[in-house]
């Protein structure tokens, strides 16, 4: 009778060892697939750790990167700000100078309408003068004529005397080598107008 209770005695405790035994292979079999599970998820952690840590490199290099070529931006805005302060003042000298030039222009197209105009005075003068020499240069020439014709006849005739008569200056108003340096001096200040409107000219050309 003990030992049939002794034995179930046994068999209850051997049972209750083998239900705890299954209850902690259960748990060790439930830890170690969790611990896997983990393992596997640190891992994943760990590659995701990884791209997080080349994309924050990658992302560093970007802005390093974005930072010069800011500086670079920053530098050349500045110097187009230069360039473009440089350009105005040129373009105001410019102004200044093409407004000066053109001014200039102006008071040379003046002078040189005032030389042609002058130029075509003094050429009308000329050719009055010219056309009045040459009248008196005819008056002259026919008053030499008559003069001497008419010498040649006192000297012929018998009351002939031997002193020639002197011609009433009235009829001799001016000279003809006096009316010759006249002429030689319009015509010299022709000339002298003329090269001045060519050389005014060729300032323009």
């Amino acid at each position: 009778m003990i030992l049939f209770q002794v034995s179930a005695k046994h068999d209850e405790v051997e049972a209750m060892y083998r239900k705890e035994e299954r209850d902690w292979s259960e748990k060790i079999t439930r830890v170690s697939r969790a611990k896997e599970s983990q393992e596997a998820s640190l891992d994943s952690l760990k590659e995701q750790l990884t791209a997080l840590s080349r994309n924050y490199e990658r992302a560093a290099e970007d802005s390093s990167a974005s930072r010069e070529e800011n500086r670079q931006l920053k530098e050349e805005t500045a110097e187009l700000k230069t360039n473009v302060v440089s350009l105005k003042e040129s373009n105001l000298k410019l102004h200044s100078v093409i407004e000066e030039t053109l001014e200039k222009i102006g008071r040379r197209n003046r002078e040189i309408q005032k030389l042609e105009e002058t130029l075509q005075a003094v050429q009308s003068d000329k050719e009055r003068k010219e056309s009045e020499a040459n009248v008196q240069i005819n008056q002259l020439r026919k008053l030499v004529d008559h003069l001497k014709s008419k010498n040649d006849a006192l000297l012929i005739g018998p009351k002939a005397s031997k002193t020639p008569k002197k011609v009433d200056s009235k009829f001799l108003p001016m000279t003809y080598e006096e009316l010759l340096r006249e002429l030689d001096q319009e015509r010299h200040k022709t000339r002298m107008l003329a090269e001045e409107i060519r050389y005014v000219r060729s300032l323009f050309t």
